[in-house]
């Protein structure tokens, strides 16, 4: 997550909002859940580290988790098995080439 021993002393407050949502992801993954929701889960991270988390949600979808993802970034939205859009209030899935 590159959350390195920098981190351990610094109050939320004075983390950033992508150092906040890393450490947020990184609490959710401590129960190794088997089926995990993420709002948005790379919205507040620059690429580098949007791929990084990226990266950590295949690792988790290898390992036979469930996820869900809700996002707005299509290189995210990409990677998962099916690509559900809301639009004027209907859901449909979405064919996009990976």
């Amino acid at each position: 997550m590159g959350i390195t021993e920098a981190y351990f002393h610094r109050l939320p407050a004075s983390l950033s909002g992508g150092e906040k949502q890393r450490v947020a992801i990184a609490r959710s993954l401590i129960a190794d859940p088997q089926l995990l929701l993420c709002d948005e889960p790379t919205g507040n991270l620059d690429v580098d580290n949007r791929n990084q988390i990226v990266h950590v949600l295949q690792k988790l979808k290898a390992k036979g988790r469930t996820l869900l993802v809700v996002t707005h970034d299509l290189d995210v939205a990409k990677q998962g098995d099916h690509i559900l859009e809301l639009r004027d209030g209907t859901l449909k899935e979405v064919v996009i080439g990976k």
